[in-house]
């Protein structure tokens, strides 16, 4: 889904990813706003990047650094601060919003099964002790698949735990393992 969003008065379409739990925007659109704005780059409260970006398929997304960006869509009274990963990668758009926030931009997932509104969660990835992995894989019914999972140097934790939510299609087995 495609949103009208607007950064510093400056409009442009921005790609609603409720899959993704960061926000990306690219390198060159941040380019523009902060020259075509004038924009003091400190005000943008830039810092490095602690995690790891992966796309669906499992491939690192480089990302250069982070920054916060007030981000305004119709309908909302004022901006809101979301942060964003900057990203030389292509993205098919200037920004894509993930569920760090859809949330705060006023996004809901609508459950119509229990005829219910639930609401986007918003987890901070700031932690050096935090690995996120968004991993996409197709499996025949009835069989295993060993995936391989590797941390890069800026994580500081030693063991990993490794788990998902049980459901009646998919069950991970929970696992601990060390990072070398």
């Amino acid at each position: 889904m495609v949103v009208k969003t607007s950064t510093f008065g400056v409009e442009t379409d921005s790609m609603l990813d409720g899959g993704a739990q960061i926000s990306l925007i690219s390198a060159n659109f941040l380019y523009q706003l902060v020259k075509e704005k004038n924009l003091d780059f400190d005000s943008l409260e830039p810092s490095q990047i602690n995690v790891r970006v992966l796309d669906v398929n499992g491939k690192m997304v480089p990302c250069l650094f982070k920054v916060n960006l007030p981000i305004l869509r119709r309908g909302l009274k004022s901006e809101v601060k979301v942060a964003v990963h900057v990203t030389k990668a292509p993205i098919g758009f200037d920004m894509l919003i993930g569920t760090n926030g859809l949330g705060k931009l006023g996004f809901k997932l609508y459950d119509e099964a229990n005829d219910s509104m639930v609401e986007f969660e918003n987890s901070e990835l700031n932690s050096k002790n935090l690995l996120t992995v968004i991993y996409g894989t197709t499996i025949e019914p009835r069989s295993t698949k060993i995936l391989e999972m590797g941390v890069n140097e800026n994580y500081e934790a030693s063991e990993l735990l490794i788990s998902s939510d049980n459901s009646n299609d998919l069950h991970v087995e929970p696992t601990v393992a060390i990072a070398n």
